[in-house]
């Protein structure tokens, strides 16, 4: 360490000698110091995966997991991104936040509806919308993003099912009936 302090893989190390002697609060910071240090040298990917070693020993560390997905959606790692987004609303609604886990949703569906592939993780997201609305009883805001999914998939049966449903529920008989 002293012939070589910028040398990150021997602080890696460090982290690794100080995990396994119990030092798990100083090991973290270690950790974090290195994958920011990757972040401003300008090596994402390195950066990338040492917040996922942070987050295999904290799996609720919030802001790694931000940064984790700030430095995938970088190097264009979408898919991944996308599961760490959906991993970050459920831990937010875990812990009763519903409003910032909407909002990561939303952050997730600019970013799936951005990389222009293949609808399933818009669908997937917009479900995850849906679900929290419905156990808020927000049914006109579960209704409409119900809409959005038949609109990218017509033939989606789950979805179909509950826009009837909800727009029995709102009194919108004829609605349902159509």
């Amino acid at each position: 360490l002293g012939a070589s302090p910028y040398y990150l893989p021997i602080h890696l190390r460090m982290a690794e000698i100080l995990f396994k002697s119990g030092r798990q609060e100083n090991a973290m910071r270690k950790l974090k110091a290195v994958a920011e240090t990757h972040r401003v040298r300008g090596e994402v990917r390195e950066a990338a995966e040492v917040y996922l070693r942070i987050l295999n020993f904290a799996p609720v560390d919030l802001n790694a997991r931000a940064r984790l997905i700030e430095l995938l959606a970088q190097q264009a790692r979408t898919d991944e991104a996308l599961t760490q987004f959906l991993e970050l609303a459920a831990l937010h609604r875990q812990m009763a936040q519903i409003d910032e886990a909407r909002r990561t949703l939303k952050d997730a569906l600019r970013l799936a509806q951005q990389s222009q592939g293949d609808s399933s993780w818009e669908i997937r997201i917009l479900r995850e919308s849906a679900d929290m609305d419905l156990s808020r009883l927000d049914w006109r805001q579960a209704l409409k993003t119900f809409s959005q999914i038949t609109t990218l998939d017509p033939d989606d049966e789950q979805a179909n099912i509950q826009l009837i449903d909800l727009h029995l529920r709102l009194g919108e008989e004829e609605t349902a009936a159509a």
